[in-house]
C-alpha cells in the first residue's frame, strides 16, 4: 500500500517526532511504501496571507508553495 505521511512539528526532540518516526519505522516494516513528508524540515511556510487567498483560484498566476507537493 502507498501511505502519505504528513508530519508538522517544529520540535525534532517531541513526543510528536517520535510517534511519527515509530509510524514511519513501522509502515515501512511492514512493507508499505511510505512518503514521509516532513512540512517544517522542507522549510514549508504555513502562513496565507490576504494577497494569496485573493488570488488562489487564479491558476495562471498562482505560484502556490505547495505546487511541488500536488
Amino acid at each position: 500500500m502507498r501511505v502519505l505521511v504528513l508530519y508538522a512539528h517544529p520540535n525534532p526532540e517531541s513526543f510528536g517526532a517520535a510517534l511519527h518516526g515509530a509510524v514511519v519505522t513501522g509502515l515501512r516494516a511492514a512493507g508499505h511504501e511510505v512518503d514521509d513528508c516532513d512540512l517544517y524540515a522542507e522549510g514549508f511556510d504555513a502562513v496565507l496571507s490576504r494577497e494569496e487567498r485573493v488570488g488562489y483560484h487564479d491558476l495562471d498566476n498562482n505560484t502556490r508553495p505547495v505546487a511541488g507537493h500536488v
